[in-house]
């Protein structure tokens, strides 16, 4: 078990110590105080932490501009993007896959309300 103090931590991750001890605060990276001054951490733990800010960084230097979004759906043509719409059908059956214990259950209270009526 390999333990890093915070300067070294922030290297491994490359970001700044302020931002890795913001992370450990809002509980993001665990952290370990030793003798209630120094902050340490598993190198394991920051293996994942690393890959996910890598992961991260990734997706944001994939994700196309606005303008060049903008653009895109400009050049499209409205009637292919309305074919994407869904049919009522689905939509009805998204309803009922998502309501039916609360529609079937409205029915039951009905009947028996209707019940101790007559």
């Amino acid at each position: 078990m390999v333990m890093l103090n915070l300067e070294d931590a922030a290297t491994y991750l490359g970001q700044s110590p302020e931002e890795v001890k913001k992370l450990a605060e809002c509980g993001d990276i665990e952290s370990y105080n030793i003798g209630g001054a120094y902050l340490r951490f598993k190198k394991d733990h920051l293996a994942a932490v690393k890959q996910k800010i890598d992961f991260e960084q990734n997706l944001q230097s994939r994700k196309p501009s606005l303008r060049s979004l903008k653009d895109s759906f400009s050049k499209r043509n409205n009637k292919a993007i309305s074919d994407n719409k869904p049919r009522l059908v689905e939509r009805i059956q998204d309803f009922w896959y998502f309501n039916n214990f609360y529609i079937i259950s409205l029915g039951i209270i009905v009947a028996l309300v209707m019940m101790i009526l007559k």
